[in-house]
């Protein structure tokens, strides 16, 4: 089935017991991620061209690689498989967010993207898409036995402090470009 929008993060295969899901969506809650890091990859000086190869890569190896999975699948109950449909929207999602980045970048939106990045990331948020993944998977498959969800997972932590040094990392470096071109 392809859907073209969910607000819950249930695209791909999903895998509980003996319970399996499988939905191709092209945007979920998780395409912001994409959106906000294209947006920062530009500010921090890759190209178009670069921002792409990266990011194709990245989906890739979400797509290919049994670890990188087995990886997510720890972290996110269930979780199996993205759709390649679903790949296509980040990497279109991603994009976009470098363009806004080239032909739109101010102090402001500059602000929103942090902040937008910090309550995404946060484990509060990544906890409240599981929970909110779950729900779902109960509503249409009542019979299925979830685990208690897991608080706050490791990874929710380093996703969310990645996000914050790489912030922090881009106003040092803007800062240091205006006191060179004093």
């Amino acid at each position: 089935m392809y859907k073209l929008f969910s607000l819950n993060e249930i695209d791909g295969i999903t895998q509980i017991n003996d319970f399996k899901h499988h939905i191709k969506i092209l945007i979920t809650p998780w395409t912001i991620s994409h959106f906000i890091w294209g947006y920062l990859f530009y500010l921090l000086g890759i190209n178009y061209f670069w921002g792409f190869m990266i990011h194709s890569l990245y989906e890739y190896v979400n797509l290919t690689y049994d670890s990188f999975k087995k990886k997510w699948g720890e972290s996110y109950d269930g979780f199996r498989s993205d759709s390649f449909f679903n790949t296509i929207g980040d990497t279109i999602f991603f994009m976009l967010g470098m363009i806004l980045a080239n032909h739109y970048n101010n102090t402001y939106l500059f602000t929103i993207n942090f902040i937008i990045g910090f309550i995404f990331f946060s484990p509060s948020f990544q906890n409240l898409l599981t929970i909110n993944r779950m729900k779902y998977i109960n509503k249409l498959y009542p019979k299925i036995k979830v685990n208690k969800i897991k608080n706050y997972t490791l990874i929710d932590h380093y996703l969310w402090l990645i996000w914050i040094i790489v912030n922090i990392l881009y106003i040092i470096k803007f800062k240091f470009k205006k006191q060179i071109s004093f």
